[in-house]
């Protein structure tokens, strides 16, 4: 239903450009021929511009619970690692919490 909207206010936009006055819903063979055409092409375009656009939004990874991320320290040029290693915070196990450090090697999968 869009492009049968559209289509005629092309015809009339083609026909002003030559000065003549054609009726937009009878319009030659050849000119539907044209505007099947650019029709096409007009929705092949339109087509890219949505999936261009869909496509941007991929790029940017959702973080949410239990998802797995790497962090690095970019002016270092990556050679720092958090490690976090197996400490109790309290004698009976404490509150479950860990700590985080950084280290410049890679000692163990922590």
């Amino acid at each position: 239903h869009l492009m049968r909207a559209v289509v005629p206010m092309v015809y009339i936009a083609i026909d002003l450009e030559q000065h003549k006055t054609l009726d937009p819903y009878k319009p030659f063979r050849a000119r539907s021929s044209i505007m099947k055409q650019f029709s096409f092409f007009l929705f092949l375009f339109v087509c890219a511009i949505i999936s261009t656009a869909a496509h941007d939004d991929d790029k940017e990874a959702i973080v949410t619970c239990g998802s797995v991320i790497k962090l690095m320290h970019v002016e270092s040029g990556g050679r720092y690692f958090l490690h976090s290693p197996n400490t109790s915070w309290s004698s009976n196990g404490g509150s479950g919490q860990r700590s985080v450090t950084l280290v410049e090697e890679k000692s163990d999968p922590d």
